[in-house]
Parts: structure tokens; sequence; C-alpha cells
């Protein structure tokens, strides 16, 4: 701490002083700043250096870059602007800071959440809304709000299923919490509650339809490339089967394969996938932010003009959980799950052909076999 110390001591920290200025006060610009913004009214930019307004013939002029609203670069060089064109100029001028005493409270401090972040991941990197509803005994979670909504752009609907609830009386509680301490904007909440079959449960598919199941019947095989795996995905009881990322392909696929009691007399079988996601697709978005480094901002940009394709691609690389059935000898897919959310279990279930089948979904996660 002490070298720390030292250091921002010796090296002291700025501030940076941003002005927007109409282009009729272009004669209150701050001619400190290095670089001038010109905004403008098309959406274009001209970022600028060595640059001079000339309020007798209406300019700007410098050198510097030309960009067009999608912030591709148009021009290099010399830039002549006319003041009438513009709507906004933009100044950033870098002034020391006198708090270097409070910077070095702030390391201090900042040194303090770290050991708390590395004791408890979810209260720094739980980025996501977390919804806890009680088992009877204690609020648990068992559900989290829009895990891949990142953007404005990638705003969707999430429809979980709170299958651990068990209300006392009549009141239904459900509280919200924001363990990250992130901005979250949350047009609505609901509970859906629909008529439960005896001894059975109500399952949603991925494209939120709603199914009944009337009978569990949880797999009497589970093979891994551990070995045998049947103890941690024949219950949702907190047991997890999960297993490393491949250290040089994040996208390897792995197998698990289950095999079912003679299920043949079952109208409509389907199977029940419980899942959730490691913190490994959060490293992997943020850490593509620091890639972006200055352009994040630019990338996201384009995302909410829609000139690139929706959804961060990286998540379809990775995918999701494949599922298949042996069908005479052919494995054939016939319907896939995808959870985006790393802290709470979701449940969904995959609707499957009316024959016997084993199943081989991939990547591995808690599953459990059911008769819909």
């Amino acid at each position: 701490m002490l070298l720390i110390l030292t250091l921002l001591l010796a090296c002291g920290t700025r501030n940076q002083e941003r002005r927007l200025v109409a282009p009729e006060q272009a004669t209150t610009l701050d001619h400190q700043s290095p670089w001038l913004k010109v905004h403008m009214r098309n959406g274009d930019l001209y970022v600028l250096s060595q640059w001079r307004s000339d309020s007798i013939s209406g300019t700007v002029t410098g050198n510097g870059q030309h960009l067009d609203h999608n912030r591709v670069v148009q021009t290099d060089g010399p830039q002549q602007v006319a003041m009438d064109s513009v709507a906004l100029l933009e100044t950033n001028v870098l002034h020391r800071s006198p708090g270097i005493a409070a910077m070095a409270v702030m390391t201090g401090i900042s040194a303090a959440v770290t050991v708390v972040c590395l004791a408890d991941t979810k209260a720094c990197f739980g980025s996501c809304p977390t919804f806890y509803v009680s088992d009877g005994e204690r609020p648990l979670l068992q559900a989290e709000g829009f895990s891949g909504s990142i953007a404005p752009a990638l705003e969707a609907r999430d429809i979980d299923a709170l299958y651990r609830a068990r209300p006392q009386g009549r009141a239904f509680d459900v509280q919200l919490k924001n363990e990250a301490l992130e901005t979250h904007v949350i047009r609505y909440a609901r509970i859906l509650a629909v008529p439960r079959p005896a001894q059975g449960r109500v399952l949603a598919t991925q494209d939120g339809r709603f199914l009944e199941a009337s009978r569990l019947t949880a797999p009497s095989v589970c093979r891994a490339a551990e070995g045998d795996c049947l103890a941690d995905v024949t219950a949702f009881d907190e047991r997890e089967r999960s297993s490393t990322a491949d250290s040089t392909d994040l996208a390897t696929r792995e197998t698990i394969d289950l095999e079912f009691p003679d299920l043949r007399n079952l109208r409509s079988p389907g199977l029940v996938i419980a899942s959730r996601q490691s913190l490994l697709t959060t490293y992997l978005l943020y850490q593509t932010f620091a890639y972006l480094g200055t352009r994040a901002t630019e990338a996201l940009a384009m995302l909410e003009r829609a000139d690139r394709p929706h959804g961060p691609a990286m998540l379809g690389i990775l995918g999701g959980i494949e599922v298949m059935v042996d069908s005479a000898g052919q494995w054939v897919t016939v319907g896939n799950d995808f959870e985006v959310g790393p802290l709470a279990t979701d449940v969904r279930v995959v609707r499957l052909p009316s024959i016997p089948f084993s199943l081989s979904p991939s990547p591995p996660d808690p599953i459990l076999g059911e008769g819909v």
C-alpha cells in the first residue's frame, strides 16, 4: 500500500472538463483544448486538432478526421466546416486534480472492496436483477432478469420458472435485488399463475409456450466424460454437474448420455432441463469490451442503430444445450435450450418425438426426464 500511495503522490491525477457550445457562441470556446469535436446536424462528426473558428467567414478549420453518422472515417487531413451546418461544438481540457489525498483514500477502499469481491463474486459481478422467493423456509434465489439485454436494442421478454417457490398462506412475496449496484431498467415484472395438474408441473418451452407435465421420470443412466453423473442430474436440489472450459477452445462441445426407463406409453414425452451459465460468458462479454477499448461505445451504438446483427455473437458461438434422440441408430436433433444467466437456475422443457429413445444433450447441465 505504501508503494501505491507513493506512486499516486508522484504522478497525481487529472480531471477532464468537457464543454458543449452552440455554434452561435463559438467565440466562447476554450482554446486550451487541443481537440475540437464538431457535431453536425446530420449526425456526422469532425475531430480536429490545430483548430480555429472564424466568426467572419462562419467556418471552423483544422486538421483531423471527418466521420459519418456510423462513425466510419470519410476523410483524414485538413478540414473546413460551415458553421451553419453545425449542431454543437465540444472541447475537452485536462486539469490537474488537487484531490490526490482523496484518491489515496479511495485506493485503500478499492483494495478492500477487491478482497470482498473475491470472497463473494455475486455481490460484485452478478450484474442482472435477481428475484428471491421463499421455498417455505427461507428466501431463495429463483430467477434473474434480462441476462442478455445489455443494450436497449437487445431488450427481451424473459420468463423464468419459480420452480421451488412454496407460498405461505395467501401471500406471495417476491423480492427484487440489485446485488451488483448497476443501473437497470425494468418495464414490468409480472407473476404468471396457471392451473397445475395433480402431482405434476407446468413448464415453459424455449419459445415461451406453457405445457402441463403429469409425470416425472428420472433417468436410469447418466454418463459423461468423468463417468457416472446420475446423482448430480436426477433432482433439482442445488447439486449440479459442471465442467471446466477447454483451455484452448471455449466453443468445444461435450456430451452427456442419458438412458430412461421405457416411456413408450407417454402420449407426448419431453425432456426437462434445469440449467444456468457459469460466469464464463459474463467474463467474455466484459473482456470483449476491454478488447474494443475506446471503440466499445461505438460498437454498442452500431448495435442500437441495427446496422449489425443483434445479440452478442459469442453466445451463439458458445452454443446452448442441443437435445438429440437415438432413433433407429441415428441421432436426430429435436430441440435446443439456451440460458444466459449465470446466477439463477431456470427450468424449461424440450418436446420429444413419441418413440423409444435415449438422449444426448451437450454441454452438460442438471437434467430431469419428464413426460409432458
